[in-house]
């Protein structure tokens, strides 16, 4: 038999860890790296070859969907996805990654997970091919098709995972490489990019009036006219956030509509 070998990718230490101590203590596999973000792991994809990949889907630098979309005309390993978001489309994996665990997983669903592996390896399968990587990574970013789950946002807040009802978010602010969520009197300091966070929250109401400010119109209590035709946005918080020229057009076809 073979040698399974494996590549392991989680921003979180331990996580890392949990996944090598399992590995372990399987016979024929050897773990040959692991990564931290998302743009060290391409590095050790291209240059290691693993047959699989332990992926993480939320990490700095790429997100583990961007990491695939980079590897898309070459070589890609299997993969089973480590994620302890419940919201993204499960049944989506089945296309093209192998698996799924979903933290935190037990020894026996991780073993599940990995026989699974040495049977694909085993016939001779390559990853998945640019198709399927495609309809794989639109499903998984349409996230779930239940409402309940559709009106959380799940972020990483230092090592925890936090479960937000969007409807209490009453702003995103970008602050370096991080964004501000403002949920009550809580400022919850992410590590990602307020585009991506955006895209997740534009169809509940969030609105952007600056390149670093995302606000929930549910909070919104006021619009004064500010400076040069920006304005002054007063939030139910008492908050007050300021719009900027790049979104002037918006921001007036806003007042205009509240007027």
């Amino acid at each position: 038999m073979n040698t399974l070998r494996v590549l392991v990718v989680d921003d979180e230490p331990h996580a890392r860890q949990r996944v090598r101590n399992l590995l372990a203590d399987e016979s024929g596999v050897e773990v040959v790296g692991e990564a931290g973000d998302g743009l060290e792991a391409l590095e050790r994809i291209r240059a290691l070859k693993p047959d699989l990949v332990f992926l993480d889907i939320q990490m700095p630098e790429l997100s583990g969907l961007q990491l695939l979309e980079r590897l898309e005309g070459g070589t890609v390993p299997h993969v089973v996805f480590t994620t302890a978001y419940d919201e993204y489309a499960i049944e989506a994996f089945d296309l093209a990654a192998l698996d799924y665990l979903l933290k935190p997983f037990d020894k026996e669903r991780f073993r599940k997970a990995l026989d699974r592996a040495r049977r694909a390896v085993a016939a001779g399968g390559s990853g998945p091919d640019a198709a399927q990587l495609n309809e794989l990574i639109a499903q998984v970013r349409a996230g779930s098709r239940s409402d309940w789950r559709d009106k959380r946002l799940v972020v990483k807040v230092g090592t925890k995972v936090r479960f937000l009802n969007v409807d209490e978010i009453e702003a995103v602010l970008a602050e370096g490489d991080y964004v501000a969520i403002q949920v009550g009197k809580e400022s919850l300091l992410v590590r990602e990019r307020l585009r991506d966070v955006e895209s997740r929250l534009e169809k509940h109401g969030f609105f952007r009036i600056h390149r670093s400010t995302l606000i929930n119109l549910v909070y919104l209590r006021e619009m004064r006219p500010f400076r040069h035709g920006d304005y002054e946005f007063v939030m139910a918080s008492g908050k007050v956030l300021q719009s900027s020229p790049t979104y002037r057009e918006q921001v007036q076809t806003l007042a205009n509509a509240r007027s």
